[in-house]
């Protein structure tokens, strides 16, 4: 299976200058250093909803992650720097663990929805 990573930031439409510059540094060096080992062809995609309530923004994010065949979700706030190797330390998850936490997170999603919570 192909590796690939569902990028998430939940906004309220303003970003701050840090977050940018991360998001920056994060994407040239995932275009100039290999993430995971041994695999060449990589993929990720970069999804963003804004609006007022950030939990619900969240919560869109990882239904929207849910559906797809994306591998990893990394959440990024709009007020968060962080390290370009984010990427390569999140690839060191294997994909046994990340398809029980997707199983996992689809159950407890039906849970809350059949539940009204």
């Amino acid at each position: 299976m192909v590796p690939k990573i569902f990028i998430a930031t939940p906004t309220t439409g303003t970003c701050k200058m840090s977050y940018t510059y991360s998001l920056t540094r994060l994407l040239m060096y995932y275009s100039q250093n290999q993430i995971f080992d041994g695999i060449e062809n990589q993929h990720f995609e970069f999804r963003t909803i804004a609006g007022s309530g950030i939990s619900a923004n969240r919560e869109r994010l990882v239904n929207d992650f849910l559906e797809t065949d994306f591998t990893h979700i990394l959440f990024i706030d709009e007020d968060t720097a962080f390290p370009p190797e984010v990427l390569k330390t999140e690839s060191k998850r294997t994909q046994q663990d990340v398809a029980e936490i997707k199983a996992d997170l689809k159950e407890v999603l039906r849970e809350i929805k059949s539940n009204n919570l």
